[in-house]
């Protein structure tokens, strides 16, 4: 299983093919994008990261929550993160 703080992708037959590490406490959701380019994370650690598909890297963390960010989505239309910690943030992706 992943480790605090890690969002790791398996394929169907159980291998593991990539992790992103980061995230300082425990992840609370995880989403991708339409396009599946982009991977959205949040959790515990109240932050919200964008992560890269292909490459792993982390491009932007959003520190804006005060509390366990649960939920989050990417806004395709207007090129945005929604996330929520109990309150709604919208982040310029």
């Amino acid at each position: 299983g992943a480790e605090v703080g890690e969002a790791r992708v398996e394929r169907l037959q159980g291998v593991l093919a990539r992790t992103w590490k980061g995230h300082t406490g425990v992840l609370r959701f995880c989403t991708s994008d339409c396009q599946e380019r982009l991977i959205i994370t949040g959790g515990r650690d109240g932050t919200v990261r964008l992560w890269g598909v292909q490459s792993s890297a982390c491009r932007g963390i959003y520190t804006g929550h005060r509390n366990t960010v649960y939920w989050g989505e990417m806004l395709n239309e207007l090129g945005s993160i929604a996330s929520c910690d109990g309150e709604l943030h919208l982040w310029d992706a």
